[in-house]
């Protein structure tokens, strides 16, 4: 949830100072106790290919801790990023078999990509 959180904190201040309208920022949980599933769906800045591989093949790599750095440098900062560290992420293995992650960027006529916990990656090609 709080990758969610620093996706959507990431997509907001990317469109205001770009001066674009706000589209609406949300997270939405579901669970099925019968197929043992969680899934947590947030609207924010997805994630390309590259940074797929990059932060969810890295372990203790933060993409928000880069975004947080590149923010210091600027004049606005935002102390609205929750994730610093890269290890969040990777305690999802200690109670999930198998960890999907479906992104799409938000920039324009982004594909959508599929990352698997057992190491396969592949582009599912959605728009």
């Amino acid at each position: 949830i709080s990758n969610s959180s620093d996706a959507l904190e990431k997509l907001r201040h990317k469109l205001v100072s770009e001066g674009r309208v706000l589209p609406e920022l949300r997270i939405d949980l579901e669970t099925d106790k019968e197929k043992c599933l969680v899934a947590i769906q947030d609207t924010g800045i997805g994630m390309n290919y590259e940074e797929l591989l990059s932060n969810l093949g890295t372990i203790a790599r933060s993409g928000s801790k880069a975004f947080l750095d590149t923010l210091k440098r600027q004049t606005e900062t935002s102390n609205k990023i929750i994730g610093q560290f890269g290890v969040g992420f990777y305690s999802v293995f200690m109670v999930a078999n198998q960890v999907e992650v479906f992104s799409k960027s938000a920039e324009p006529d982004s594909l959508g990509y599929c990352w698997r916990s057992d190491g396969s990656f592949w582009s599912s090609g959605w728009n």
